[in-house]
């Protein structure tokens, strides 16, 4: 691995100190890894190879938005989110939008980060194992996006408990156009019912847990 210079971006002084740490002692002498609660000013941010940023502050689109901007001023900066969270539907959006690697903090961070540092630098992605299995989940027909936004929409709402009726007032629609997508949901999600559609929804991240 040659001599690169990383930063590492987490709120929490601790886990930043010590994920700065176990990088440290992953690179070569030469390499540098500095450590910050923010990120710096892009000018800054563009001397480095690879950041490591924890997404606790960052709404899932406030976070895809930042990757789509670091990707398209800073396109040689590879990224690896650290997250706390496991939703099928957080990491792919991470994935598409702009991440090279995807760290669940409850996987051995020691490990991952060992792994993910050389891997993210052969411009390779990289997944800590939690992240993968979760992923592995997915059924490809699910994952393709054969959802329209209507769909989603009347999925969303069911999950906020809301009757079918109440739905089609809210999206302006029939009765029957509601039960129609929420039977094609069922499909999608290859169940019998929707009964449990919400749950069979998150596993397979079409809804965040």
């Amino acid at each position: 691995m040659t001599c690169i210079q990383i930063i590492v971006v987490d709120t929490n002084a601790v886990l930043r100190n010590g994920i700065q740490a176990v990088l440290e002692r992953t690179l070569l002498p030469r390499s540098r890894v500095a450590a910050r609660d923010d990120l710096p000013e892009l000018a800054e941010l563009a001397q480095y190879d690879v950041l490591y940023l924890d997404d606790a502050r960052y709404m899932q689109s406030e976070l895809v938005e930042l990757l789509r901007h670091l990707k398209s001023v800073i396109p040689r900066l590879r990224i690896v989110v650290m997250s706390q969270q496991l939703s099928v539907a957080r990491i792919q959006k991470v994935i598409q939008n702009g991440a090279l690697g995807f760290i669940h903090k409850g996987d051995d961070l020691e490990h991952s980060l060992n792994v993910s540092v050389s891997t993210v630098c052969r411009d390779l992605a990289y997944l800590s194992p939690r992240a993968a299995e979760r992923l592995a989940t997915v059924s490809p027909y699910v994952a393709s996006g054969d959802l329209t936004a209507y769909d989603t929409q009347v999925l969303q709402m069911t999950a906020q408990d809301l009757t079918v009726g109440q739905i089609a007032a809210t999206l302006n629609t029939s009765i029957r156009s509601v039960y129609r997508a929420k039977a094609k949901i069922r499909d999608i999600l290859n169940i019998q019912t929707t009964d449990n559609i919400v749950d069979a929804a998150r596993r397979q991240g079409l809804l965040d847990d």
